[in-house]
């Protein structure tokens, strides 16, 4: 039927042949040579082929127009019931569009198990378009978790094929995910240069959301890379933060508050920290706590530092928590307050970023040889210390080289001093350094 002419379709059509009849439906659909689109005409009349005939792809089509309101009110249900007539009869297109209801939990239960059984079902016996279409589901299914383990390593097999074989939506999609995996290391080694190929990709061939958002991670490629490029990135960040892209003003801010390839701007990074910062972005937030705790771009406020902080922290903010341990240890814009201090690093010590934890535990150990909230303790100090300087604290050094030198809590050790502060030295402790020059004046 498809190389009839119009007129000859219409007429088989009137005559009662389905096959013309879906054939015309297709064509009202579509639109045709003499024939103008017209989707409800092409919904009623798959409807009359799936009620009148037994040609399943007819039922599929009208299952299909009202699974998208197509010509018609979407009805989930119906073209569920439709959708299941037509699988148990064999139709893969059919199996493929109940393993997207079950994965959305459109017209059933959400059910990511049932789902992932279609999807393979119609990689078993589809066409090469159906297979691409379930692969990449499944590609999805893998990378989040859901209905099966998490399995970076197939979502990225999956992921491959449809970056060849996909619709133009699923290329740009496999991309952004691969370039996801490649760029937090996820079931691959990390790798900057291949996240960024696979960014620059959508980048180039997505829609605007698409593009926009691979812009975005272009610019994170550049400038988190082994060799970062800070003047790309800059570009990248300007072109989607014009578009609206907050998180994109975050980094700006950075760049112009860490001098990246720019001189360091710290009125520029406060604007574009604000900017980030008024809808919700708590990185933002923490950014101008610093600039505020430190006077950098406005004037030092720690009463300021401690609202953005606690706003960042009151949120989980990890870096925010650790700087108002500070605030409370120091008595900096609050009075002193040890226990607090105290309560705050012992929630940090179980941070899994050893960063954090490192802070932490020098704080803790510094409270206990100063005896400042607690009972001095040298033991429990030097326990912390050396946590801390395990964890890239290194100011702690100079401390465990204190407690060695002066044999408190320890048996006295020049030598094992002399060595704590010279790791404390070469990180650039003054402390240390100065020590140092006392104890070679000695020797």
């Amino acid at each position: 039927m498809r190389k009839q002419t119009d007129e000859f379709v219409i007429q088989e059509a009137e005559n009662g042949n389905y096959e013309a009849i879906y054939e015309l439906a297709r064509r009202n659909l579509h639109g045709y040579v003499n024939i103008e689109t017209n989707k409800e005409k092409a919904f009623e009349l798959y409807k009359k082929v799936a009620d009148e005939s037994d040609i399943i792809d007819g039922k599929y089509m009208y299952a299909y127009c009202l699974y998208n309101g197509i010509g018609t009110a979407k009805d989930d249900k119906k073209a569920k019931d439709v959708f299941l007539y037509c699988a148990e009869k064999g139709d893969v297109a059919s199996k493929y569009m109940l393993g997207i209801m079950n994965y959305y939990g459109r017209g059933v239960d959400k059910n990511y198990e049932i789902a992932k059984d279609y999807f393979e079902s119609t990689i078993e016996s589809g066409s090469d378009r159906q297979k691409c279409d379930a692969k990449y589901m499944l590609g999805l299914m893998y990378y989040n978790g859901r209905g099966v383990e998490k399995d970076y390593s197939k979502a990225k097999d999956y992921f491959e094929v449809t970056t060849i074989n996909g619709t133009d939506r699923q290329k740009n999609e496999s991309n952004y995910m691969l370039g996801l995996m490649y760029y937090n290391g996820r079931g691959v080694k990390k790798d900057y240069q291949k996240a960024l190929y696979s960014f620059k990709v959508v980048a180039e061939n997505g829609n605007d959301k698409q593009k926009l958002d691979a812009e975005y991670m272009v610019g994170l490629s550049y400038y988190y890379d082994m060799n970062p490029d800070y003047t790309k990135a800059r570009e990248a960040f300007i072109k989607v933060e014009e578009a609206g892209n907050t998180e994109a003003a975050y980094m700006l801010g950075l760049i112009y508050y860490y001098g990246n390839d720019v001189e360091p701007d710290y009125e520029k990074a406060k604007v574009y920290f604000e900017k980030s910062a008024a809808t919700g972005d708590l990185s933002s937030s923490y950014m101008l706590g610093i600039m505020h705790y430190n006077g950098k771009g406005v004037e030092r406020d720690y009463q300021k530092a401690k609202e953005y902080f606690d706003k960042a922290a009151s949120n989980g903010r990890q870096n925010a928590k650790s700087m108002l341990g500070q605030i409370y240890y120091y008595g900096n814009g609050v009075e002193k307050d040890y226990q607090k201090a105290i309560e705050i690093f012992t929630e940090l010590t179980n941070s899994e970023k050893t960063n954090y934890s490192g802070v932490a535990n020098f704080y803790l150990a510094l409270m206990n040889y100063n005896g400042e909230g607690v009972e001095r303790n040298y033991i429990k100090a030097r326990e912390l210390f050396e946590s801390a300087a395990n964890n890239r604290y290194d100011e702690a050094n100079f401390y465990l080289g204190k407690l060695y030198y002066w044999a408190d809590g320890v048996e006295e050790d020049r030598v094992k001093a002399k060595e704590y502060f010279e790791k404390a030295a070469e990180k650039g402790s003054k402390n240390a350094k100065d020590v140092l020059v006392e104890y070679y004046n000695e020797n």
